[in-house]
């Protein structure tokens, strides 16, 4: 039987973690970047192995299940296959990981919390009231346009980079978005955006 899609509650639930999760592109700006580095990276290797482990553990995906099932969308909460599907909590720590290790913080940090929010205002507000599809996609055109919004908003947080370059990544992310491509969004957006801010700002050494 089809598992049920996951509710509007389980998404607000679900987006309001990913906000929770904006103090990991906080310290990566409050600390020395292999200080990061270190800490981002066993947090990555130990997310990705508990979603392994549940896997091979019925009673660790059943107590997954029964107390964050409502916010794991259908293929997360599948734990019988032989693919390992990570879950968004566990994505946001391998992007966090993997932004710092490519981007200097100055612009890691915000690309990921520029694109975050971004898609959390997309999300909320398509599932709403998003009813204009772009074509050949699930996204909406309200929901873009919610994207471009809160991103932008959360783009002056950043006054340390220039506007119009804050700007651009949030277009580039709401652009990335948009497209039914196979890579989850939680990696896609955040390197859509630092990429975007690291470009713009004449590609200086990555380290």
């Amino acid at each position: 039987m089809a598992q049920d899609p996951l509710p509007y509650s389980g998404e607000i639930a679900r987006k309001a973690l990913h906000i929770a999760a904006m103090l990991l592109p906080a310290g990566m700006v409050l600390v020395e970047r292999w200080v990061g580095l270190a800490i981002l990276g066993p947090l990555a290797l130990s997310a990705m192995w508990l979603d392994r482990y549940r896997l091979k553990n019925p009673a660790v995906s059943a107590w997954l299940s029964r107390n964050l099932g409502f916010m794991m969308r259908p293929d997360e909460r599948d734990s019988h296959g032989q693919r390992v599907f990570f879950n968004g909590a566990t994505w946001v720590m391998i992007t966090a990981f993997l932004l710092l290790l490519v981007f200097p913080a100055r612009f890691a940090a915000p690309g990921m919390v520029i694109a975050m929010i971004a898609d959390a205002g997309a999300a909320l507000v398509g599932r709403k009231v998003g009813h204009i599809k772009w074509p050949g996609t699930s996204r909406t055109v309200e929901g873009t346009l919610a994207f471009l919004v809160t991103g932008a908003l959360t783009a002056l947080l950043f006054p340390g980079l220039p506007l119009e370059h804050r700007l651009a990544a949030v277009v580039v992310a709401a652009l990335a978005e948009i497209p039914p491509l196979k890579l989850n969004d939680n990696v896609l957006l955040p390197f859509a955006a630092a990429a975007t801010l690291w470009f713009l700002a004449g590609t200086p050494p990555l380290w």
